[in-house]
């Protein structure tokens, strides 16, 4: 290839290229000799004056071409820059993918290539799968920045995504116009509609509500995933209620206060005081539930006569009812086969004509309902209800069970969950300052890390869950959780606490909460978590101890830490706790090759008689070890050991070898 004839190609197509000399370096093409460039097999892309972002001189692998593809595009003029070649539909086929996504990114203006150094470098995105391996990138929306996973053909290939690759799924349907069906109005009116109050509705971060809002609710478009504030028009039920349900869930269905339903209804307690005549009160249970119902329960269940009572009110039946489900149908017909297989008598009662009774009077609404609950329970179940039973009798142990039960109901039906939720707020120290209305509705909350005015809304299942939730405390018995305990409970499982990767504490801050995320390891680097707990911590279970950390007393672990007390700083106890993970480190690798040379000097012995054959040579290697790793090795089959050099499985041993480990970053 004549240098003269290179530098006028490399002019026109305004290109530079480099070559590499012996000592591994690279010299720009213009500046090289004729016979170094005549020598060359490769030559590096490293700038292109059209895309300025796509090459680098620093990373100049990432533009590699042979000197046949060189010189195939000069003879032909076509560009050697891919992006250059695809514009003026050019065959491109170089597989400069990491030049292409650094290009596209710099002129959407996605980061600063400068100063962004957890992107992959060019060489790297080169050698991924552009159709399975994935890039990590961040969406580009500012009230977002939540991790978005692309792959490289997505962002390359056109009309490959409906939306930009640089922003996620839930920014998009946001941004699109197309999915701003609803005006501010239209929620406003839905709302009300359904009993609720809107307090306001967030759309881009920003957040609109009707009394502040100047302009007309009609003119504000707002997106079905929108998030709203709703609370009840009962000003009892909105200090203690407050929803937050995406656009979509209150214009799709009939979005009511849980409040509202909350309460023992008065035509289940009509069935109640009617069911009492025949059992009595402990034999009748009340919003049964059992593993077979699943998510579901039965609202009366009488086990020793496998008898169940459902009470259908309005919303069963009425679609526009506040308390409407477009599932109950379906949850209706599951419910009835899940009880034929049980072998479980269900009766239903139509609880629609007398739910809405004109009559007041206690006694009157017992008159007024008792004959039509009776027959409902008597044609469905005649051998149980007999319909030849006194009626006035029965009529006045109905009335007279009736005015009992009134007064007392709400202790009747007191949910074992409320009791369950409020005994574990008392133990780990978290105050409720709401009613419990279910499992899934917020509850406000507050305890010593969140104070009452933060105004924070959990629901009851995460709290009892730990998800989420910050307390004080870290056991039953009210031991409140420090850095101190922490490292405690750490040591006690053979694990250090990283703190450098432990993103939630402040090491000036010494009192965390039992669920703050701390980032632990063993002395080697084995084992370790970015997710660990205190209440994780606590269950030995949980953490296995690792070999290097076996004959490691716990106390030694906690010397690593001084002053605890105020704040959390490593000793020189660490290094030689990091020495003797190395030490480990460096035995496990000699180990492995110990194994490796053993597995390719005889392919074809056994694992059993490969184990004796080192026990001969005396490396006190356990047999359990070699099988393990003899597994790990891949080395199982005789033709992959006669065909294994074992500088080559050394080499690649070595190399993944500390993969598996992760060091303490002091």
């Amino acid at each position: 290839m004549q240098q003269n004839t290179l530098r006028d190609y490399l002019i026109t197509q305004k290109l530079n290229l480099a070559v590499k000399t012996s000592g591994g370096q690279f010299v720009d093409c213009q500046a090289a000799s004729e016979s170094l460039i005549k020598k060359a097999r490769s030559f590096y892309i490293t700038s292109c004056a059209e895309h300025s972002a796509a090459y680098s001189i620093e990373d100049a692998i990432a533009g590699k071409v042979s000197s046949e593809t060189v010189k195939r595009r000069m003879q032909r003029r076509h560009s050697l820059c891919p992006i250059c070649a695809k514009k003026n539909k050019k065959p491109a086929a170089l597989g400069h993918y990491g030049p292409e996504i650094y290009q596209y990114m710099s002129e959407k203006g996605y980061f600063d290539l400068s100063s962004d150094s957890n992107f992959p470098t060019r060489s790297a995105i080169n050698a991924m799968n552009r159709d399975s391996d994935k890039l990590k990138l961040t969406c580009v929306s500012p009230h977002c920045r939540n991790h978005n996973m692309k792959t490289v053909s997505d962002i390359l290939v056109e009309n490959r995504l409906t939306n930009s690759p640089l922003i996620c799924k839930s920014c998009a349907q946001v941004e699109n116009d197309d999915n701003l069906k609803y005006s501010l109005q239209d929620l406003i009116d839905k709302t009300k509609q359904d009993g609720m109050q809107l307090e306001g509705v967030t759309h881009k971060n920003v957040k609109y509500s009707p009394e502040t809002t100047a302009t007309d609710p009609r003119d504000i478009r707002i997106s079905s995933s929108d998030v709203c504030t709703v609370t009840c028009k009962i000003e009892a039920h909105s200090k203690n209620y407050r929803g937050n349900p995406k656009v979509s869930t209150v214009m799709a269905s009939n979005y009511g206060c849980p409040l509202c339903a909350k309460s023992f209804s008065n035509c289940e307690l009509v069935v109640l005081a009617l069911l009492t005549c025949f059992w009595k009160l402990s034999d009748i249970k009340f919003h049964f539930k059992e593993s077979w119902l699943g998510r579901m329960h039965l609202d009366f269940y009488i086990p020793r006569e496998r008898l169940a009572i459902e009470v259908d009110g309005g919303f069963h039946f009425n679609e526009k009812h506040p308390h409407h489900n477009p599932s109950t149908k379906k949850n209706d017909l599951i419910k009835n086969a899940l009880c034929l297989k049980e072998a479980v008598e269900l009766i239903r009662v139509d609880a629609r004509y007398f739910e809405s009774s004109p009559s007041s009077i206690q006694t009157d609404l017992i008159s007024y309902s008792h004959d039509f609950v009776y027959s409902c329970l008597s044609e469905q179940s005649p051998h149980t209800f007999p319909p030849q039973a006194a009626h006035d009798e029965l009529l006045r142990k109905h009335q007279k069970n009736y005015s009992l039960l009134l007064p007392i109901f709400r202790s009747l039906i007191q949910n074992k969950r409320e009791l369950e939720f409020y005994k574990h707020c008392e133990r780990v120290g978290i105050f409720v300052h709401s009613d419990f209305i279910n499992t899934v509705t917020n509850v406000h909350i507050s305890c010593d890390h969140i104070k009452k005015d933060d105004n924070v809304w959990r629901r009851p299942c995460d709290i009892m869950a730990g998800k989420g939730i910050q307390c004080c405390y870290y056991s039953d018995s009210r031991q409140v959780a420090t850095l101190r305990k922490a490292a405690e409970l750490a040591a006690e499982q053979g694990r250090l606490i990283d703190i450098s990767r432990s993103k939630q504490i402040n090491s000036k801050w010494p009192e965390i909460s039992a669920t703050t995320k701390l980032a632990i390891s063993c002395p080697c680097g084995r084992l370790w978590s970015e997710k660990a707990t205190l209440n994780g911590l606590q269950s030995s279970k949980k953490y296995k101890r690792c070999e290097c950390a076996l004959k490691i007393k716990p106390s030694i672990f906690v010397q690593c830490y001084e002053s605890l007390g105020k704040e959390i700083a490593y000793t020189d106890a660490l290094k030689q706790m990091l020495n003797a993970g190395k030490a480990f480190r460096d035995k496990e690798l000699a180990t492995r090759m110990t194994i490796l040379k053993a597995s390719i000097d005889f392919p074809s012995f056994g694992r059993k008689t490969l184990a004796r054959k080192i026990d001969e040579q005396g490396s006190g290697i356990l047999d359990g070890k070699i099988r393990i790793l003899h597994e790990n090795l891949s080395l199982n089959t005789i033709e992959e050991r006669k065909s294994a050099n074992y500088q080559t499985f050394e080499n690649a041993l070595v190399k993944n070898f500390y993969n598996d480990f992760r060091q303490i970053i002091v």
